[in-house]
């Protein structure tokens, strides 16, 4: 292998490594509800967000590829590719509570002020732990991507269910009882003139 060669590989790891940080902390900075919402699914049910993330992006991801690979039809390798890149999306942006929730444990004195840091230190953490040979590449970025993707699926489906709820409630109209007591007691201290034969 020559010089060239391992610049090559070194400056696509930095590039994907750099890149993956940057969705991290974009999604914290638009969407700091759901990072949160996703970081709770993280420390409370960790198996289960894994599991979701397995169950509803495995079909999909394997149609993408499917039609992502067919040869002579462009649309059809569009709409996969497409598949597959709303999938990595979602998974990012899932994966970003994950990253939030392991700079949870390194904390620091600016979390209060600056909370986006918690998720600048967990993703440098979870990056790193990307670059190790084998381990890394076939179990915790596929763990981190699959999980990331069940926390965002359970999120958006949490957030959409409470909005439908508040959106079926409506405030009881209470109906205007005039009270009579007071109408009559009223109408009998009213001097009302006596009409002469």
């Amino acid at each position: 292998m020559i010089m060239a060669d391992v610049l090559f590989y070194l400056l696509l790891v930095i590039g994907f490594y750099v890149i993956f940080v940057a969705y991290w902390l974009a999604t914290e900075a638009l969407f700091p509800a759901f990072v949160e919402q996703c970081r709770e699914r993280y420390a409370t049910s960790l198996v289960s967000s894994t599991l979701i993330g397995l169950g509803a992006g495995l079909p999909p991801f394997i149609l993408g590829f499917i039609m992502a690979a067919m040869q002579g039809h462009a649309l059809v390798q569009m709409i996969g590719l497409s598949i597959l890149f709303t999938l990595l999306f979602l998974a990012l942006m899932g994966s970003s509570g994950l990253c939030a929730q392991i700079g949870r444990g390194l904390p620091s004195p600016t979390d209060s002020a600056q909370p986006w840091r918690r998720v600048l230190r967990g993703g440098t953490v979870l990056g790193l732990t990307f670059l190790l040979p084998v381990a890394g590449w076939f179990m915790v970025l596929p763990f981190a991507m699959i999980s990331g993707f069940g926390a965002a699926v359970r999120s958006i489906i949490s957030t959409l269910g409470s909005r439908w709820r508040q959106a079926g409630r409506r405030p009881a109209l209470t109906p205007q009882v005039h009270d009579t007591t007071i109408l009559a007691s009223g109408a009998s201290h009213m001097n009302l003139p006596r009409l002469r034969p």
